[in-house]
């Protein structure tokens, strides 16, 4: 068993982790989770939203533009439309209309698709804006910086049941989408950047742990018998400001990355007092002398790597198809896994195939179904670190994946 004391585990370190996973990482795989569990309700609001408009839009009222009115021609091509347009959004549905209504409307599953992956096109952009942004204010500064986007992103999805506009909720997963692309980039670089070498591995899972902790935690808070109502689910979406503001009452009072203010900003007497910071009492000189090396390393290479060199040279061109094999399988299938589970379990369980089988249990055998999986990841993410460490990570990987082929 691993002596944390002994190998660098400080007060200092532990609140900078917890700080970062619980204000960044946790925020994200909340808002990756929050979707999943209401859609029933949060189906049912829209599909009231545009009852409502097309009401307005059948009204007289609302088609006279100054003093004249525009008859409405009955029989024809567009009354028609009208007609079932109305039809399909304002008709009452029973509860087994409600689990196929996605299925039934086209328009309605075209809108829950975009609301629900407008969130991946918002991390992209997070993801690629993230450099310059950690360029000019740093690991921690740029987290401070992030938390604009979640309370934005929080108000932005608690707000249109309110308003009745679910083009705002869009937005407000676009919103979330960026702060999560942005903390994907960050949260887990500062994370391995702090602890020292022998706790690397154990203290960079918990961006991992964090994550479907916080998946876990919204499908919980969003079962129909607590916040997944349709009345309710608004706070379900602004519980994602608790993450914010506690980040913002911890992340000041934790250091910069000494990595960061070396080698990236050459402070090195900034780094050194953040390093102290970090390790208390314990020597710090050893890790000081190792960014000095490699400061000294980076300064006497002279050559400039295009990105066709990355992949001409031999040693590069090794550790990319190693990567490459290790991205394939494991963030394929796990991410394809996990997102299978979250976006579309609901989804399966009310399939007409399932419903006979599902009859009495319905929402509730997938939320538990997702709940016990992610009890396993979370699990698994934390009780992998320490057996990596002993192992190395590609011994691990290479392990793991013979296990998965094995078992497939």
């Amino acid at each position: 068993m691993m002596n944390f004391r002994a190998a660098g585990l400080t007060k200092t370190l532990l609140f900078s982790v917890l700080s970062i996973g619980f204000g960044s990482s946790f925020l994200y795989g909340f808002n990756i989770g929050v979707i999943n569990t209401p859609q029933t309700v949060m189906g049912q609001w829209i599909r009231d939203i545009e009852c409502r408009r097309t009401s307005i839009e059948r009204s007289p009222r609302a088609a006279t533009t100054t003093t004249t009115s525009i008859p409405v021609l009955h029989g024809n091509s567009t009354g028609n439309a009208t007609a079932e347009s109305a039809n399909i959004w304002c008709r009452q549905l029973n509860e087994k209309q409600r689990q196929r209504m996605f299925k039934r409307n086209p328009k309605l599953n075209a809108i829950w698709t975009a609301v629900a992956s407008v969130f991946c096109v918002g991390g992209l952009l997070g993801s690629l804006i993230s450099n310059p942004i950690v360029r000019k204010f740093g690991r921690k500064g740029t987290l401070l910086l992030n938390n604009g986007t979640g309370i934005i992103a929080a108000i932005l999805l608690a707000t249109p049941y309110f308003l009745d506009s679910f083009e705002l909720l869009m937005i407000g997963r676009f919103v979330a989408g960026l702060n999560g692309g942005i903390t994907s980039a960050v949260a887990p670089l500062y994370m391995t950047e702090i602890p020292p070498m022998k706790l690397r591995g154990a203290l960079g899972g918990f961006h991992q742990f964090f994550i479907v902790f916080a998946i876990l935690i919204a499908q919980v808070l969003g079962h129909p018998a607590l916040l997944g109502t349709p009345t309710r689910w608004p706070y379900l979406f602004g519980f994602g400001l608790i993450p914010c503001i506690f980040q913002l009452l911890t992340l000041p009072f934790c250091p910069e990355s000494p990595k960061h203010l070396y080698l990236g900003r050459d402070k090195e007497a900034k780094a050194a007092k953040a390093l102290k910071h970090l390790r208390g009492s314990q020597s710090f000189q050893t890790e000081m002398e190792e960014m000095r090396e490699t400061k000294e390393d980076t300064q006497n290479d002279k050559r400039h790597y295009s990105i066709l060199d990355l992949f001409r040279d031999p040693f590069f061109a090794a550790g990319h198809l190693h990567r490459y094999d290790h991205d394939r399988v494991g963030s394929r299938v796990g991410t394809w896994h996990r997102n299978l589970l979250l976006y579309l379990s609901i989804q399966i369980c009310r399939n007409e195939q399932w419903n006979g089988r599902l009859r009495d249990h319905r929402n509730g055998s997938a939320v538990r179904g997702v709940d016990l999986h992610h009890c396993g990841v979370g699990g698994e993410s934390r009780s992998t670190t320490s057996y990596a460490d002993r192992t190395g990570r590609n011994v691990y990987l290479d392990r793991s994946f013979v296990g998965f082929y094995g078992f497939v």
